[in-house]
């Protein structure tokens, strides 16, 4: 496992952060408006093509462009010292950034046995053979909530939450225990028909210990969590689109009751709903339309349609050529 080191390794990197800018509200300037003051005239267009490279995320070209100073700093009998330790730094950026790549990090929604609170953990795996040790920096964590009544309007609450103090989460190639961040109420507002808990923890920069080195951790992406707590008057067991398309089809089905069968379909499954729910809405007309439209706000997770029902229409059409544009991507329901 890697071990800790002192801060003081990380000196030419995190100079080399302020030079970048590393998530701040200056990272946005262009290569050429950020300073390289000391460096011989003849190591500027390399530095700032590397700069380039990186801000851009072209990490192979910057990799390439590295090498080729290091090559033209070994033929100097007495390499500027200055240009040395930013290429320290840089190389240092990158292998921070080779080690984040090659890690995977998720939350978990962990039901606390025989109590109302739900727990937020944090997971991770790294393909890196001896492991790596990631020491997050300044994060927040994200709930949003949705709330879904039985007469089909719903509600979204958001609440952002600093965490401060996560301590350093240990990343093998085997998922281990994990790091517990938070604790909720997870239990569903009175006359509720269910809720809809999405959790998103927000990494700013840290660092990453690997191979008796420290180097900057950026860039930091966490998969979400999500949970649907159901009202205690609903079977707790899930459904397959199918289900909810055919009771979609009678028409002597209410409203309430095809909610009744949304709420049970899993987050995974909701695109394959949304997707079988299309044609129909394609034919239906609009009084047909509106009985359906609080499911199709619940399975989408977008209000912005409202209770629109040719809006309705024109998001799912809308919807479906991004999916045949992009294709479709595995969520994983936790």
């Amino acid at each position: 496992m890697a071990h800790m080191l002192p801060r003081a390794t990380l000196l030419p990197s995190l100079a080399l952060c302020l030079l970048l800018g590393c998530g701040a509200p200056s990272a946005s300037r262009r290569p050429n408006q950020v300073p390289l003051s000391g460096i011989p005239r003849i190591y500027v267009a390399a530095f700032e093509g590397l700069k380039a490279a990186l801000e851009a995320g072209e990490d192979e070209t910057a990799r390439r462009i590295a090498a080729q100073i290091r090559r033209r700093l070994a033929q100097h009998r007495d390499p500027p010292v200055g240009v040395d330790d930013l290429l320290v730094g840089f190389e240092r950026v990158l292998q921070g950034r080779a080690l984040i790549d090659g890690a995977e990090l998720w939350l978990e929604i962990r039901p606390r046995p025989d109590s109302h609170l739900g727990e937020i953990w944090l997971h991770g795996r790294s393909a890196h053979p001896g492991g790596i040790a990631l020491r997050p920096g300044a994060a927040s964590l994200e709930w949003r909530r949705r709330t879904l009544l039985p007469d089909g309007r719903d509600h979204l609450n958001a609440k952002t939450l600093p965490l401060a103090g996560i301590k350093p989460v240990e990343l093998n190639q085997e998922a281990a225990g994990g790091t517990r961040l938070y604790a909720y109420d997870r239990r569903i507002p009175a006359g509720a028909l269910a809720v809809d808990d999405r959790w998103i923890l927000h990494l700013r920069s840290g660092s990453v210990d690997a191979d008796d080195g420290e180097f900057p951790a950026m860039n930091l992406a966490v998969r979400h969590a999500q949970r649907v707590e159901l009202a205690p008057v609903l079977p707790s067991g899930s459904l397959a689109p199918s289900i909810l398309v055919d009771a979609a089809r009678k028409p002597e089905i209410s409203m309430p009751a095809l909610l009744e069968r949304t709420v049970r379909i899993l987050p995974r499954d909701r695109d394959v709903a949304l997707a079988a729910l299309a044609p129909l809405v394609e034919t239906w007309t609009p009084e047909q339309i509106a009985r359906l439209v609080p499911s199709l706000r619940w399975l989408s997770g977008d209000s912005e349609p409202g209770g629109d029902p040719l809006a309705w229409r024109a998001w799912l059409r809308a919807w479906a050529a991004r999916r045949a544009t992009i294709g479709t991507l595995d969520i994983l329901d936790f």
